[in-house]
């Protein structure tokens, strides 16, 4: 991230449209990296903007240029 992140950080990933988020309300979100150690992230689906918001993406302030990863157990690129 090339911003610093406060405690309780939330982020948006917006998917192309063809990804069909409608097959996927059942998503599990892992993250690692920035995000600490691998763990499960809370994660809401809209397939009305093709989005899914992760709500507690920090669980401490990070600052400028670390990086992290996110797994999406059930999304599939087309």
């Amino acid at each position: 991230m090339p911003v610093p992140l406060a405690t309780g950080c939330i982020f948006d990933i917006v998917f192309p449209s063809d990804f069909e988020l409608s097959k996927n309300l059942d998503v599990v979100v892992t993250g690692m990296g920035l995000f600490g150690a691998a763990w499960t992230l809370t994660s809401i689906v809209s397939t009305a903007v093709n989005t899914i918001t992760i709500s507690n993406g920090c669980t401490s302030y990070w600052t400028a240029n670390n990086q992290g990863t996110l797994d999406f157990n059930t999304i599939i690129n087309p």
